[in-house]
């Protein structure tokens, strides 16, 4: 009986520290003014015909996000896309227990999402974080459908 229960503290003390280092790390991360992110792995997909085709990319992609205002939820997002080129977009900011969400575009435009997680990398010096891309543009030269991409967020000096 001496081991169970000497097994459950042990559980619940690692637990709480578990829950401590996320709350540390998401503190950490509402400190953020400005966060350089690098995105290298990528899904994308394409209809074509009755079907949905991903495929896999491994095409590095960087967004800049500053001016972060918790309180008015506003930060902008400067980026270079492929097919746009460079642009700078005010973007909305929501928080929550799991991370820091980002989101662009409104009214005709298609939306991006970027969500950065209370989780630090091995190093501790970056954030893992997820940019999906909702859009459907038959305009492009080979359409393309919604897209993510995986990576790291870092402070930006």
């Amino acid at each position: 009986m001496r081991r169970v229960y000497a097994m459950g503290i042990c559980v619940t003390l690692w637990t709480s520290a578990l829950a401590q280092t996320d709350e540390t790390a998401l503190r950490t991360l509402r400190t953020a003014k400005a966060l350089n992110c690098e995105f290298e792995a990528r899904v994308e997909t394409s209809f074509q015909g009755d079907a949905l085709r991903p495929r896999q990319l491994s095409d590095k992609k960087m967004l800049m996000f500053d001016s972060i205002e918790y309180p008015r939820a506003r930060a902008r997002l400067v980026a270079n896309y492929r097919h746009l080129g460079p642009s700078a977009n005010e973007v909305e900011v929501f928080w929550s227990a799991s991370g820091i969400t980002l989101v662009e575009g409104k009214d005709y435009r298609n939306h991006s999402f970027t969500t950065v997680f209370p989780v630090f990398t091995r190093n501790k010096g970056a954030f893992f974080a997820v940019h999906s891309v909702h859009t459907l543009d038959p305009k492009l030269s080979e359409p393309n459908g919604p897209a993510q991409s995986y990576g790291t967020c870092r402070f930006a000096p």
